[in-house]
């Protein structure tokens, strides 16, 4: 809105719309922003920054720039029948986002995109726990032509992984071991620390998969005695 003077009349009109209060001095005041116009703060009593007075003075310059502001509103609602240039991109925007749901299935282009950004992730994500578990189930197959359920065998290599915790019949260890022949051996008890060489016979329990990995799983193990 380019810069006009105002009238007297015209700045009491519209200080008046907005809520201000005019003073006998000529200036303006609005209801005191600690205790909203009522005086009183409680619990404290008479509100410390109006004094009870209720309304606090607002400086001409910040008036006439409210005045202004409010003016140029009005200018826009005679242009746009009742409407301000806010309200009708508002609407706009709202119109937008309807044919764009109607369009889409309820979805704005935005919720669209990122639905289906999602289900391509999901997508992405179900075919590669496929892909793994059917690399791991490959080789799960091929450790049962070496590994027969139920059967003693013998068995070396590293371990690789220890871990233990308190468990509801005392203390648990789990042992990985990686053979001499890469296949990776599980056993539920201590065979010794992580890194060491070991050898040790053991009955096999079951071929299982985790993680993508295919392992044997082995029970009653008996350390080899040193030459």
């Amino acid at each position: 809105m380019a810069t006009t003077t105002l009238t007297a009349e015209t700045i009491a009109r519209v200080a008046k719309k907005i809520g201000y209060l005019k003073l006998k001095n000529g200036g303006f005041a609005i209801p005191c922003p600690r205790c909203h116009g009522t005086g009183v703060f409680r619990p404290f009593g008479v509100c410390f920054r109006c004094g009870g007075g209720r309304w606090e003075e607002v400086g001409h310059r910040t008036v006439l720039k409210n005045v202004r502001a409010e003016l140029e509103l009005e200018a826009q609602r005679e242009r746009n029948g009742g409407k301000t240039d806010g309200e009708l991109r508002w609407e706009a925007q709202q119109a937008d986002l309807q044919a764009q749901r109607d369009r889409n299935g309820g979805l704005t282009d935005l919720e669209l995109s990122e639905k289906q950004a999602k289900e391509e992730i999901a997508r992405a994500a179900a075919a590669a726990e496929i892909a793994l578990q059917a690399k791991a189930d490959g080789a799960a197959a091929e450790l049962a032509t070496r590994y027969t359920p139920g059967t003693r065998q013998g068995f070396s290599g590293t371990i690789t992984m220890r871990v233990s915790g308190p468990g509801k019949f005392g203390t648990w260890v789990l042992t990985k071991i990686k053979l001499e022949n890469g296949d990776t051996a599980i056993y539920w008890n201590d065979l010794g620390d992580k890194g060491d060489a070991v050898s040790f016979t053991a009955t096999v329990k079951e071929i299982s998969t985790r993680n993508g990995e295919a392992q044997v799983v082995v029970q009653r193990a008996k350390l080899a005695q040193p030459a």
